[in-house]
């Protein structure tokens, strides 16, 4: 049923009482992560109710390429620090530009479409904005880390129609937003967070409403094959401590019998949130993320 006031309150001071319990809630950042911001220029462009930052690296080519990242945090968390300590990694290491997004959260008060509308505005905003920044737009990638990957998904399928993303990468997604978190395999000995706080940024982004659960472009393990067959080649990259490792593999499965080109790595000992937050792993990670941007078209 929709949410109350008094329901959405609720699930907020849940949210935010138990924000301790979160894999990559005490993760703190060296000098050497901050140091990637001496890699790249960063521009802030402010864009119809969320942001973008460009990152364009010192080392950058000519007609280079673009890739576009979205951050996780369940639909609820923002934009954190380390997404421009990332980004930045990323636009040197493929020496190119990184459009980091900024997107409106649930905790900003909105639901389901509006991240993934803004998604793709910044999306179709980057591909208009090729030509003037010297970039190529038949090197444009998406991708992103948890809810950001449900994120990246939803857009490359919104858009298959008008626009070719080269590369999709999905870091850890949320492919299943219709089915109770208890109903879900744990990931490990234990889950990675309690059911209830996983419930509760579904809740928050449906507006409590099961209906929205099912909209192919928020669980696209469900969506139809006509729609799944328009996915760009996709990289898909699962951790051995994360629940969400099994509908990740299921979801890849399923493109790949759809004739969707897909590599797929779980690596066994990450946990979720490792690649952006520079966490154990997390260059093996990037560098399987840079060394597919680099040779895609």
């Amino acid at each position: 049923m929709p949410l109350t006031d008094k329901r959405r309150a609720e699930l907020l001071d849940y949210l935010s009482a138990s924000r301790s319990e979160t894999m990559t809630a005490n993760v703190s950042y060296g000098d050497e992560q901050r140091a990637y911001l001496s890699l790249a220029d960063m521009e802030t462009v402010q864009r119809g109710g969320y942001t973008c930052y460009v990152f364009t690296a010192k080392n950058r080519t000519a007609n280079c390429p673009v890739h576009i990242n979205i951050h996780g945090g369940g639909f609820y968390y923002g934009h954190k620090e380390n997404d421009w300590f990332y980004s930045a990694y990323i636009a040197d290491a493929i020496e190119g530009m990184v459009v980091d997004i900024d997107y409106s959260t649930t905790a900003d008060g909105v639901t389901w479409p509006v991240p993934m509308d803004q998604c793709c505005d910044a999306a179709n905003w980057v591909f208009d904005s090729c030509e003037s920044w010297d970039a190529d737009a038949s090197r444009v990638s998406i991708g992103g880390y948890s809810a950001g990957a449900t994120l990246a998904a939803a857009v490359a399928l919104k858009l298959s129609g008008e626009r070719r993303f080269c590369l999709a990468v999905l870091g850890y997604g949320v492919a299943d937003n219709l089915t109770p978190a208890k109903y879900k395999l744990p990931g490990f000995a234990k889950r990675m967070m309690p059911c209830a706080r996983m419930d509760a940024f579904g809740e928050l982004l449906t507006g409590g409403d099961e209906a929205v659960g099912r909209d192919s472009y928020l669980s696209p393990l469900f969506a139809p094959d006509e729609l799944l067959s328009a996915m760009p080649r996709t990289l898909i990259i699962s951790t051995g401590q994360c629940d969400l490792r099994f509908e990740d593999e299921r979801f890849g499965m399923k493109l790949v019998s759809l004739g969707v080109e897909v590599t797929m790595r779980r690596v066994p000992g990450a946990k979720h949130g490792f690649i952006p937050h520079f966490m154990e792993h997390w260059r093996e990670g990037a560098q399987l993320i840079v060394s597919m941007l680099r040779n895609s078209r």
